[in-house]
């Protein structure tokens, strides 16, 4: 009789519960409810006090709030990781956009001056060009300058041999060694020379002395005549030194001021030279400064890409823990409201339940049709409950 009353109270216990209508549906999927009543009914199925039942709800609420504390701790420690992945990050990411600007404004200050520099030297060859030209010119215009001088020295030596040979073949002419036609010789000669040395306004009056000695030649020279002539002589024989001595002098100037041109040019020259060296290496750090650039730029972007990846990562996971926290704080709070619903419900329904005294049940035995002959065998003819103890599972 007594499994009987427990029986009907367990039906209408959980008939009173109506869990369709008001059991949250999150808590259905965990079978909380379910589970709850399964373990009520095997309490109750074994005569267990109703301090049990109470632990029980007690025991559960416990392990929720256990498990919110859990959380909380876990969460902490998320929180504290996220923030301190998204610092690294995000000085990751400052730092190598930090990099990347001066990166940007080393490769253009280095841009410039290399071409600058190619600018340089383009115009430094240029200028090599049109010294060495200069230099070639000038050594062609000296070589043509000495190669005149030398002609006109060969011409005013001829001319001074000319005029010693008249003045000669005058005092033989005066002595009687010599004839006219000898004079005639040598006074062309003379002014051949006197044409080609523009001293023609020296011979001149020689030529005419020379006249009037050549009409005077069958008769005695007068020697004031041959005095004059002779004076003549040394006149435009001291003209065409005087000239000479002019030519060498304007050819000694002539190639000292070829030498300072030329020195000059090559000083030029060399310091172009010095300076294309200079440039060459500039043009080439001015390269090696742009590669590098070009690199850090690279590494630059490479590190804030991947590093703005993995902040956007931990940023959807860290989400992702604050919404799963969220959620999971409600759904604890849902199932401590539901535990707190139904302890009440349950403090209502098996308040009312009390155990029948002990006659009772021997009223009970008496009824039976047949008779007990032990414990052991009224043990094995009880009917059997069909609910059975389960195990109690985890919520989470």
């Amino acid at each position: 009789m007594k499994i009987v009353l427990c029986l009907c109270a367990l039906l209408a216990f959980a008939g009173a519960f109506h869990l369709s209508d008001e059991i949250p549906t999150l808590f259905v999927s965990h079978d909380l409810p379910n589970n709850l009543l399964a373990e009520i009914s095997a309490r109750l199925a074994t005569d267990g006090p109703l301090d049990d039942i109470w632990k029980l709800f007690d025991t559960l609420e416990t392990n929720i709030r256990n498990e919110q504390v859990k959380h909380d701790e876990l969460y902490t420690k998320q929180q504290a990781e996220c923030k301190s992945e998204r610092s690294f990050r995000n000085k990751e990411i400052a730092d190598a956009t930090s990099a990347l600007n001066r990166a940007g404004e080393e490769k253009n200050s280095c841009q410039i001056s290399l071409t600058q520099a190619q600018g340089d030297l383009k115009t430094n060859l240029k200028s090599q060009t049109d010294i060495e030209n200069a230099l070639q010119t000038i050594q062609q215009q000296r070589t043509g300058g000495n190669e005149a001088y030398q002609q006109r020295v060969r011409e005013h030596t001829e001319s001074l041999q000319a005029i010693e040979q008249g003045a000669s073949v005058l005092h033989d002419l005066y002595s009687g060694t010599a004839n006219l036609v000898d004079l005639s010789k040598v006074s062309m000669t003379m002014l051949k020379y006197a044409i080609v040395n523009h001293h023609t306004q020296y011979y001149s009056g020689l030529a005419g002395a020379l006249a009037q000695v050549a009409q005077k030649a069958d008769m005695l020279i007068d020697p004031a005549i041959l005095a004059r002539v002779q004076e003549l002589f040394a006149k435009l024989k001291a003209k065409v030194e005087g000239s000479l001595q002019t030519e060498e002098e304007s050819e000694k100037k002539a190639v000292e001021e070829f030498m300072a041109i030329k020195s000059n040019l090559e000083n030029q020259l060399q310091k172009l030279k010095e300076n294309e060296q200079k440039l060459r290496i500039d043009i080439s750090n001015y390269e090696q400064c742009v590669l590098q650039a070009n690199n850090i730029i690279q590494d630059a972007t490479t590190k804030k890409e991947r590093n703005s990846g993995l902040l956007e990562n931990g940023n959807r996971m860290c989400n992702t823990f604050d919404s799963e926290y969220q959620t999971a704080n409600s759904q604890r709070k849902e199932q401590l409201e539901l535990l707190a619903k139904l302890r009440a419900i349950s403090q209502a329904k098996l308040g009312s339940i009390t155990k029948p005294p002990a006659t009772a049940n021997i009223q009970i035995h008496e009824e039976r049709p047949y008779e007990l002959k032990d414990a052991d065998e009224e043990e094995e003819r009880k009917p059997r409950s069909t609910f059975r103890k389960k195990p109690r599972r985890k919520l989470f």
